[in-house]
């Protein structure tokens, strides 16, 4: 996949988020760690996937707040319904995906208001199928990844960072002293465009890495993984779930598995399910 187009996009885009640290407000600072907050983004739950209000173009619209998407995208029945100009991408581009490879393009949304901020000529990726609960796309980690991300959905909120010195674990919970909280490494990730958040969870006592995928529903890990964790389909209590479909065009048979163990930082959930997708992918996304 060429990563090209996203470089540049990334380029356009930082600059056009600057203007989100106009209205960004001093935080407290904890030793060398300085905080800033920029503009936070209200959210509301729908089932399982958070909505973001945006407008793009000045009409109103709303997007799914997907974590695990490098690239925010928008159907290309939207991109039509938005008369957005679109470019086709290099030739060879596509995106791999558990049900199938992806063709898409690259839109440009004269003006996107998020947090009352309008932002100019901001790239989409236009493909793909919808992405449902009436939304007209995904806010993906082009955006999300510029800042240090605060997901607080029961609360309704998604609080964007500037940071400066934090570099200890405990640096940015301000919260710890009314709260809990764990602490878990992430995994680095060398691409050069925006990386997805990962890090380490443990299945029936199998280290695994893990994506922090909010547009998910359901956690989801392949065969592969099932099978490193000791989960087969012909195991006692596994039951069909159906089918599962993503960024391709195919669907593929999936399971719901028991689950001895699910290990996240220092919380341990015992006996719970999973569903099991018949893909290649090693990791176990959620």
């Amino acid at each position: 996949m060429s990563n090209g187009p996203f470089r540049n996009a990334m380029r356009r885009l930082i600059g056009g988020l600057a203007l989100l640290t106009l209205a960004a407000a001093a935080a407290p600072a904890w030793a060398k760690c300085e905080m800033a907050s920029v503009a936070p983004l209200p959210v509301t739950m729908q089932g399982m996937r958070a909505l973001l209000p945006a407008k793009i173009n000045g009409q109103d619209v709303q997007f799914v707040v997907d974590s695990g998407a490098f690239f925010s995208s928008i159907s290309p029945a939207n991109a039509e319904k938005f008369k957005l100009p679109r470019t086709a991408l290099p030739f060879g581009t596509y995106f791999p995906g558990a049900t199938g490879d992806a063709d898409a393009e690259l839109g440009v949304v004269k003006v996107l208001t998020l947090a009352k901020t309008d932002i100019k000529n901001i790239e989409f990726l236009v493909g793909f199928s919808e992405a449902g609960e009436g939304s007209a796309g995904l806010l993906g980690q082009n955006i999300l990844g510029v800042f240090d991300v605060e997901y607080d959905l029961a609360k309704g909120a998604i609080h964007l960072w500037h940071t400066k010195g934090c570099s200890g674990k405990n640096d940015m919970v301000y919260w710890s002293a009314t709260a809990p909280e764990a602490v878990i490494d992430l995994d680095p990730d060398q691409r050069d465009y925006v990386s997805n958040t990962k890090g380490p969870v443990y299945v029936n006592g199998v280290r695994m890495t893990a994506i922090f995928d909010t547009g998910a529903t359901s956690t989801v890990m392949s065969r592969e993984a099932a099978a490193r964790a000791g989960i087969s389909p012909k195991d006692p209590g596994v039951v069909s779930s159906g089918y599962m479909r993503g960024i391709g065009t195919r669907t593929i048979k999936s399971w719901i598995a028991p689950i001895k163990s699910f290990k996240i930082g220092d919380e341990d959930i015992r006996n719970n399910r999973s569903s099991s997708p018949t893909c290649n992918s090693p990791t176990l996304t959620f």
